[in-house]
């Protein structure tokens, strides 16, 4: 970033994550295709997971 006082080289302070967390028992509850179909193991191609702790997760398989 420049500036008219300090040149054109700034020090930023950092903004990125500083520690990501993972919990060891989300699991998958549900798996779903993008038509919306259940199934019981992940396929090729796009996969919708419904996670034991609510939250969604969209997975990509390759073959």
């Amino acid at each position: 970033m420049m500036t008219g006082t300090t040149g054109y080289f700034t020090k930023k302070d950092n903004t990125a994550i500083s520690q990501a967390s993972i919990t060891e028992d989300t699991a998958a509850r549900a798996i779903y295709t993008t038509d919306g179909k259940q199934t019981k193991r992940i396929q090729t191609g796009l996969n919708i997971l419904r996670m034991n702790d609510g939250t969604t997760r969209k997975i990509v398989k390759k073959q």
